[in-house]
């Protein structure tokens, strides 16, 4: 994934961000946030705005975990975790604890389903 291949609000308000011009097309605007950021700041500030948004918006602190993975399915991927998926997922971020919320909702977000919709 490149700095092209983020939304235009995204690289917008990355400009923003680092000061710069926020004028121009996705093209100028990530050369521009390419002169003056490395990929993996740019990966990072994505990865805590997720997190962020996640927190703000889908869960809310005493939430049972497969509330949760649903409420991220219907964010992301518009549609209910299968049952397979619930029992996958529920797995992963409690009893065997590799996987973060963080990353799961980073992989849903990102996923080949997510950018097809």
């Amino acid at each position: 994934m490149a700095l092209i291949d983020l939304k235009k609000a995204e690289l917008i308000a990355l400009c923003e961000e680092n000061d710069l011009d926020t004028e121009g097309t996705k093209v100028e605007l990530a050369e521009r946030l390419g002169a003056v950021l490395s990929w993996d700041d740019v990966v990072e500030e994505v990865v805590e705005e997720v997190v962020e948004e996640v927190v703000e918006e889908v869960v809310e602190e005493d939430e049972d975990i497969e509330v949760y993975i649903n409420n991220v399915f219907k964010k992301y991927l518009k549609r209910d975790a299968t049952v397979n998926e619930l029992n996958h997922y529920r797995k992963a971020l409690t009893f065997h604890c590799n996987l973060t919320k963080e990353n799961f909702v980073f992989g849903i977000k990102n996923s080949d389903e997510a950018r097809s919709l």
